[in-house]
C-alpha cells in the first residue's frame, strides 16, 4: 500500500524489537499488558536472528562520552564491562 498510494518501496527492511524499557515498559505497566508482551517476545524468539543482532559488534556513546555496549543498556544506564573508559 505505501508503494501504491506514496510510491514509497524498501528493498532491504529492518526490524527493531521494542525491548520493554523506558517509557515503553512504563506504558505496557500502565496498561497492565507487560506479562503478556513478554510472553510475546519468548514465544516468537528466533535463534537464527538472534546471531545478527547488532549488540554484539557495536557500541555506544552517550553525550558524556560513556560507553554501552548496547543501545539498550545504554537506555538503562548499564555502562560497558567494569573499568570502561567515561
Amino acid at each position: 500500500e505505501l508503494e501504491q498510494c506514496y510510491g514509497v518501496r524498501f528493498d532491504s527492511l529492518l526490524a527493531l524489537t521494542n525491548m520493554p524499557i523506558k517509557r515503553f515498559a512504563d506504558h505496557l505497566a500502565r496498561e497492565g499488558k507487560m506479562k503478556e508482551y513478554m510472553e510475546l517476545l519468548v514465544d516468537n524468539f528466533n535463534v537464527a536472528a538472534a546471531k545478527g543482532v547488532m549488540c554484539t559488534n557495536t557500541i555506544s556513546v552517550s553525550y558524556d562520552g560513556s560507553l554501552y555496549d548496547c543501545d539498550f543498556n545504554q537506555q538503562l544506564g548499564i555502562a560497558a564491562g567494569s573499568g570502561a573508559p567515561k
